[in-house]
C-alpha cells in the first residue's frame, strides 16, 4: 500500500499520482481584495476513487474564510457597484452573488457578505442556470438555457426522468396523415439573458430584471417585467411585455418562447390573469413585421420546436395530464397528437 496517496498496491502498473490542485485566486480591479479558493485534498486520501473528480474548495475573502461557501468549480468574478465607493462590492460565483457592502455606509466587509441566489423559480417555463456573461455600471448580465418540458410528463427535461432529446439530429413524429415522419433538425440552445442590477436584489428578484431573448440567428427581443405573477399549486410564471423593432407593443407575455432555427420566427405564450391559466400561442414574424394569434387553447404550453409550417409542444390538458401535440400549416391550426414516446 502506498500512503501518501490512497489505497493502491505498490505492484500496481495502472498506479497513477494525486493529481496536484493549487490554489487559485482572484483580485478585484482596484488590486484591494482577493478571492482565494484552497482545495481541500484530505479526502483524496483515503478515497482514491476521488482523484476523478475535482476537490472541493474553500473561499477565503482577504483571507477570511467564507464558512457558508464550498465549490468544485473555483472561479470568481468581482463586480463594481454604480459610484466610486462602491469598488469591488460584489463578487459572482456562478449562480451566487455575495455583497460586500450591504449596509448604507458601504463599507466593505469581508466577514459579512449577503449572500443572493439567481435560481429560476417560475416552474413555468423552466430555465437553467448557465453563465456570468459580464456587467457594466452595477449590471450584470447572466445567461440561462430554456428547458422544455418532457413529452411524458409535466416538469423539466432535466428534473425528471421523462422522455426527450433536445440535441437530436433525427427526429420522428406522426404527420397530417397519421403517418410516421422523420425529420432531421439542427437543434439549437434556446437562451436568454437576464441583466440583474444588483444593487437590487435586496428588493426585487431577478424575475422582474430584463430578459434579453437572443435567436441562433442572432435576432434578439427584450422583455421588460410587469410586476405581476400567477400562481397555482404546481405552476408560477412572471408577467412580461416588449417592443419590436418596428415599434408595436405587445403587453401580458410569460417567458415560455421557442425561436425557428433561422431566426425569422419567435413563438411566445400569453400571460392570463388568475385563476385564469395562460393558453394562448402567438407567432411573431420578423421578416413581415406580423404577429399572429395561434387559433385555440393550449393551457400551459412548453415548446419544442418551431419552422415556418410546425410547431411542437407540450401542454396541459387536464389536472394531472400532459399532452404530446405538433400544430402544422401556415396558420398552425391542424392539430396532430403525438403517440406517446
Amino acid at each position: 500500500m502506498r500512503e501518501d496517496d490512497g489505497w493502491w498496491f505498490i505492484n500496481d502498473t495502472d498506479h497513477t499520482p494525486l493529481p496536484q490542485y493549487a490554489a487559485v485566486s482572484f483580485l478585484s480591479d482596484n488590486k484591494q481584495h482577493k478571492a482565494l479558493f484552497v482545495p481541500n485534498l484530505e479526502p483524496f486520501r483515503s478515497n482514491p476513487f476521488l482523484r476523478y473528480s475535482p476537490p472541493l474548495y474553500q473561499l477565503l475573502i482577504d483571507d477570511v474564510l467564507q464558512p457558508d461557501y464550498q465549490t468544485q468549480q473555483a472561479e470568481a468574478f468581482w463586480v463594481d457597484g454604480k459610484t466610486a465607493q462602491e469598488q469591488a462590492r460584489f463578487l459572482i460565483l456562478g449562480s451566487t452573488i455575495l455583497d460586500f457592502m450591504p449596509n448604507a455606509d458601504l463599507k466593505f466587509c469581508a466577514a459579512s457578505p449577503r449572500k443572493h441566489g439567481l435560481n429560476w423559480q417560475h416552474c413555468v417555463p423552466y430555465f437553467y442556470f448557465d453563465c456570468y456573461s459580464g456587467s457594466h455600471n452595477g449590471i450584470a448580465q447572466f445567461k440561462f438555457i430554456k428547458v422544455p418540458r418532457s413529452y411524458d410528463w409535466d416538469e423539466a427535461i432535466t428534473t425528471n426522468r421523462g422522455y426527450f432529446h433536445p440535441t437530436d439530429q433525427e427526429v420522428t413524429y406522426w404527420n397530417l396523415a397519421q403517418q410516421e415522419q422523420s425529420e432531421s433538425r439542427q437543434h439549437t440552445q434556446q437562451c436568454i439573458s437576464i441583466e440583474v442590477d444588483l444593487s437590487l436584489l435586496l428588493t426585487h428578484s431577478i424575475h422582474h430584471m430584463p430578459l434579453l431573448l437572443t435567436s441562433p440567428a442572432h435576432c434578439s427581443i427584450k422583455l421588460m417585467s410587469e410586476s405581476k405573477t400567477i400562481q397555482d399549486e404546481h405552476q408560477s410564471y412572471g408577467c412580461y411585455q416588449t417592443v419590436l423593432p418596428w415599434g408595436e407593443k405587445i403587453e401580458h407575455l410569460t417567458a415560455e418562447f421557442q425561436w425557428s432555427p433561422c431566426g425569422r420566427y419567435l413563438a411566445l405564450l400569453k400571460w392570463q390573469e388568475a385563476p385564469a391559466i395562460a393558453n394562448q400561442i402567438i407567432i411573431i414574424d420578423f421578416k413581415q413585421q406580423k404577429i399572429q394569434t395561434v387559433t385555440g387553447s393550449y393551457a400551459l404550453a412548453s415548446f419544442i420546436w418551431l419552422d415556418e409550417h410546425k410547431l411542437e409542444l407540450t401542454h396541459k390538458i387536464d389536472s394531472e395530464q400532459y399532452e404530446h401535440i405538433i400544430l402544422f400549416g401556415a396558420d398552425f391550426n391542424q392539430v396532430v397528437a403525438q403517440p406517446p414516446s
